[in-house]
């Protein structure tokens, strides 16, 4: 029979060192006693040296006595600030583990994409199988902490758990939801889970994590890129476990887009609701119908042809007649894929009698060409458009309301006074459009001052001084929304507008800012930029006819003209109505609870029309290997090093110091009753 040896290692810790500085009290009744003692001259007196040798036996007697308890008491103090210290005796042996007591974190992917069906049975519905064994297979005395993860992720039952029952009835409640799955928010439950542990059962120092999921590229995709290297880094725990529930699902349709153009619906006015889907897997081989609805009511049905790509559009034509709120719906038919989470998507809109727009200029005449543009009879208080635009001067913007305005552009304003650049500021924030065109009055100093007092509501710095050339327009490949319409139409002008005249723009690094248009020269045309709830455009030349020098351009002149600031109003107005009805299941809804954000539909409120949609982006089921994520999730060598000690046992002992505590109290109190007894 063989023995194996094993080399043990203890270790006394303290959780609160700074509590042994109460060690000091347990010496002063010593101290005290030292310095009470009396100090007296001797002087020999035959009289008393025979009552001296009858009492000095007895003395010692007394003196021992009083030691004994002034040890007793002494000791009570000693062991109740080591105890306040919470010491912690940590026994260790080498690689045997064997004994330890290990915290179960699991965590269980709820994102929508797990209602995936194959054979009649969803992902989440393997992901709960794989969680119950987890469960079961761990041992007596091993803890627990279930995580439900997606958008957010959380501890479902606050600590950890010692019951089974308890976790396996958790895992029994949830159920899929409609938002993505963020990996960032899992490993910090998880680390906030594992610390928890460890200081409310500091026995539980050994921790196996588990993730149960289907292992979406759009999910995992950053835990490949993670470095090992640094801990802060890390998005995936070291060691963690992959439970792999992928079923090998890839083809799926999914509705990206639901849309209305124009974006502000007008009564009794053309409509067209746009459908953009997209075909996963099988690309341009697959085949589906799309069901269009009003408000419950069947408005259509047509099929939609995809691209080899596998992305497709569908449109409908409809008319609102009423005004008020609509919900648009749009769906497949049932059963088209595995995945029906996002087989339909809402739009809840506002029809109203027309928009309305203040144009701003400095001199008469500078702003009629936009007006014009977004309203041909807009002298006439819009009669027969959809879009009513109002022109005053500069000196009238602070004494009105532009919160009544859809849009405000600025034509050619030289400067602006802090109360109006304030005004305009808060209105951009609470979902205002505004658009800065700039032209031969624009004070380049005025205008850098007032963006640098912030640079977030537009990063744009203009040129000290205009450059003059001909130059033409370039639509970038027509990829911005504002131009995208122009795609392939050659003959609507927009590349043959000549522009004399501009100011150079330069972005400072804002992520938000985009480019729109830009000039053959590759300067800027039209920058915009997402400000709070609302957008900011600035247009580097004047596009009017009607000014004190040479006009730039002949924009004015040319047919695209009116569809281009049609399309860049209807750009920076398109969320200004719809962004309160219309949210992307996850985000933060005020009249919403947490649960109805995250699950997809339409929810009425205060006579609103609130809809939740899924993000598309987890419709792509390509999923990640799971040997490439656990490769990630090892944990570095020098981390696994040999000669390294592993502790076995941990041994609280603060409530046996106590316990210690108590027991002197009992022995002092009867010690003492017993020696003044035998003094009396």
């Amino acid at each position: 029979m063989m023995l194996t040896r094993l080399t043990t290692v203890a270790a006394l810790e303290f959780a609160s060192p700074w509590m042994l500085g109460w060690l000091a009290a347990a010496a002063l009744p010593w101290l005290i006693n030292l310095w009470s003692r009396r100090r007296h001259v001797e002087t020999s007196w035959a009289a008393v040296e025979l009552l001296l040798a009858a009492v000095r036996q007895r003395s010692r007697r007394v003196r021992l006595r009083e030691l004994l308890l002034l040890a007793l008491r002494t000791s009570i103090l000693l062991l109740v600030a080591l105890a306040a210290a919470r010491p912690v005796w940590r026994q260790s042996a080498g690689a045997n583990v064997q004994d330890e007591r290990t915290h179960h974190v699991i965590v269980l992917d709820r994102s929508f994409s797990m209602a995936t069906q194959r054979d009649g049975v969803s992902r989440f519905a393997r992901a709960q199988a794989a969680a119950r064994q987890i469960v079961s297979n761990a041992r007596a005395g091993d803890a627990f902490s279930i995580i439900a993860w997606e958008e957010a992720a959380d501890n479902l039952l606050g600590r950890p758990t010692f019951d089974p029952a308890s976790v396996l009835a958790a895992i029994d409640s949830l159920e899929p939801v409609g938002t993505v799955a963020r990996l960032d928010a899992a490993a910090r439950a998880v680390n906030a889970a594992v610390s928890d542990a460890k200081e409310r059962f500091p026995g539980l120092e050994r921790a196996q994590v588990a993730f149960v999921s289907d292992l979406g590229l759009n999910t995992w995709s950053a835990a490949l890129q993670q470095s090992n290297d640094d801990p802060n880094e890390r998005v995936l725990p070291t060691g963690a476990r992959i439970e792999s529930v992928d079923d090998g699902v890839r083809d799926n349709i999914a509705i990206t887009d639901l849309r209305t153009e124009p974006p502000l619906p007008v009564l009794d006015e053309p409509l067209t609701v746009v459908v953009e889907l997209q075909s996963y897997g099988a690309g341009g081989s697959a085949s589906a119908s799309v069901e269009l609805l009003l408000n419950g009511s069947r408005v259509g049905q047509r099929p939609a042809t995809f691209s080899e790509s596998g992305d497709a559009t569908v449109r409908f034509d409809v008319r609102l007649v009423e005004p008020g709120g609509h919900v648009f719906e749009a769906r497949l038919d049932e059963g088209v894929d595995a995945l029906a989470a996002d087989n339909r998507r809402w739009l809840s809109t506002e029809a109203t009698p027309g928009a309305r727009v203040l144009c701003v200029a400095d001199a008469a005449g500078d702003a009629d060409d936009i007006a014009r543009a977004l309203n041909p009879r807009f002298k006439e208080a819009a009669a027969g458009s959809a879009i009513a635009a109002d022109v005053i001067a500069t000196a009238g913007l602070a004494r009105t309301d532009v919160a009544g305005y859809d849009a405000v552009f600025l034509s050619n304003v030289a400067e602006l006074l802090p109360r109006e650049q304030r005004l305009l500021k808060r209105y951009v924030s609470e979902g205002g459009a505004l658009a800065i065109v700039l032209g031969d009055r624009t004070k380049p100093d005025e205008f850098n001052s007032w963006m640098q007092a912030d640079p977030r509501l537009s990063p744009v710095e203009i040129a000290n001084e205009p450059v003059s050339g001909e130059v033409r327009l370039d639509p970038l490949e027509y990829r911005h929304p504002i131009v995208q319409p122009f795609a392939g139409r050659s003959r609507s002008g927009l590349l043959g507008a000549g522009v004399s005249k501009y100011y150079p723009l330069r972005i400072a690094g804002q992520d938000g800012a985009a480019v729109a248009l830009a000039f053959t020269s590759g300067d800027p045309a039209i920058v915009v930029n997402e400000f709070g709830r609302g957008r900011v455009a600035v247009m580097a030349t004047d596009p009017s006819l009607s000014t004190a020098s040479e006009p730039w351009s002949t924009l004015a002149l040319n047919p695209a003209f009116v569809p281009l600031v049609r399309e860049l109003f209807a750009h920076l107005t398109a969320d200004r109505r719809t962004s309160q009805l219309n949210y992307l299941a996850g985000e933060k809804v005020a009249k919403l609870s947490p649960a109805q954000s995250r699950q997809q539909g339409v929810y009425e409120l205060e006579g609103e029309s609130i809809a939740v949609n899924v993000d598309p982006s987890e419709s792509d089921l390509t999923a990640i290997n799971a040997s490439d994520l656990e490769r990630s999730a090892a944990a570095p060598e020098a981390a696994s090093a040999t000669g390294a000690v592993q502790f076995r046992a941990i041994t609280p002992l603060a409530s046996q110091l106590l316990f210690a505590a108590a027991a002197l109290m009992v022995i002092e109190l009867t010690t003492a009753w017993l020696l003044g007894r035998g003094w009396a």
